[in-house]
């Protein structure tokens, strides 16, 4: 079962937000293109967006529809047998990283590609959220706040997807 937060109404400021958005699922993905995501952050925040190869241009467009500035990108290199099924997503994937205010970044940065097999199913190696709540530490201290926006969707296909200390949204 998720330990995260559920919530209904974003009533408070996030300084770190995770999005591994369903792009294939066209419901979902429109949800958070009209989502006034700019109304749940906090004056200094980052983003973390993964985004498929083919769908580069599309992640930069959110990023900026969302007020970020682009900071970064990281790669996720598949591991082999990840590679076994086809995948329209190709070898890596991405992590686009995109922030407001002075964050400073180049700690999540320092290293831009990481290889680890998935967590099973259609969802991130899940060394990579403790990758996020570390720069988010290291960037905001112990006053770092975690949305994860689609932690909903992925819970509700993955029984094992973990939370920690992520809020996400109710679907």
């Amino acid at each position: 079962m998720p330990t995260g937060n559920a919530i209904y109404q974003v009533s408070k400021k996030y300084s770190v937000i995770y999005a591994d958005l369903p792009w294939e699922d066209e419901e979902w993905r429109n949800k958070f293109r009209i989502q006034p995501v700019q109304t749940w952050l906090a004056a200094e925040a980052l983003v973390l967006l993964w985004i498929p190869m083919p769908l580069l241009g599309t992640g930069l467009v959110q990023l900026a529809d969302w007020g970020f500035d682009y900071a970064g990108t990281l790669a996720w290199k598949k591991s082999k047998d990840d590679l076994e099924s086809p995948s329209v997503y190709g070898q890596c994937e991405f992590m686009l990283v995109g922030k407001i205010g002075c964050v400073k970044s180049p700690s999540l940065l320092r290293h831009n590609h990481y290889e680890a097999a998935g967590s099973g199913g259609n969802y991130k190696p899940q060394g990579f959220r403790r990758l996020l709540y570390g720069a988010g530490f290291l960037a905001f201290g112990e006053s770092a706040t975690y949305l994860d926006l689609c932690g909903a969707y992925w819970a509700e296909r993955f029984p094992d997807y973990s939370k920690g200390q992520w809020d996400w949204l109710e679907g």
